[in-house]
């Protein structure tokens, strides 16, 4: 059972049972938000912070979901009929009412998903390789400090 709170990427890959789905409806909402930033000049005392403001686009699209009649319902345990709605960031105008795709949930039909990947492994991917540059690094810099040849730090 999904533990209240928790969303997809929390638990690995447990909504790999595959379905079948069809768009009921797609809607790109458009969106401009406001981003705050810091913009800094200047160094030590003549170094000067103030904080700005800029636009962003912030639209997503807006899908209706239904599981569809070719899901095979001894296999896939949410009950075909079932709607479900995902925001998906940006405009996707590619997305069409009709269209079927393969649908994922886990065997409690939490929730339903479009993608079986959660990009759990490529996080972790990701910040194993950023671990090993910074390791090589601080070994590159302490060995040009013992032999003398601080080239590159």
């Amino acid at each position: 059972t999904v533990i209240e709170g928790n969303k997809k990427n929390d638990y690995a890959d447990s909504f790999n049972i595959e379905g079948s789905c069809s768009v009921l409806a797609a809607e790109v909402r458009i969106r401009t938000c406001t981003q705050t930033y810091q913009s800094c000049t200047g160094s030590g005392e003549d170094r000067k912070c103030e904080t700005k403001t800029r636009k962003v686009d912030c639209s997503y699209t807006e899908v209706v979901y239904q599981v569809n009649e070719y899901t095979n319902s001894t296999i896939f345990p949410c009950e075909i009929g079932t709607t479900f709605t995902l925001k998906h960031d940006g405009k996707h105008y590619g997305i069409k009412q009709g269209q079927i795709i393969a649908c994922y949930t886990n065997a409690n039909c939490d929730e339903i998903f479009v993608s079986k990947s959660n990009h759990h492994h490529g996080d972790a991917v990701g910040i194993y390789v950023g671990a090993a540059f910074v390791f090589l690094t601080a070994v590159c810099c302490l060995g040009g400090i013992i032999y003398g040849t601080r080239k590159f730090c």
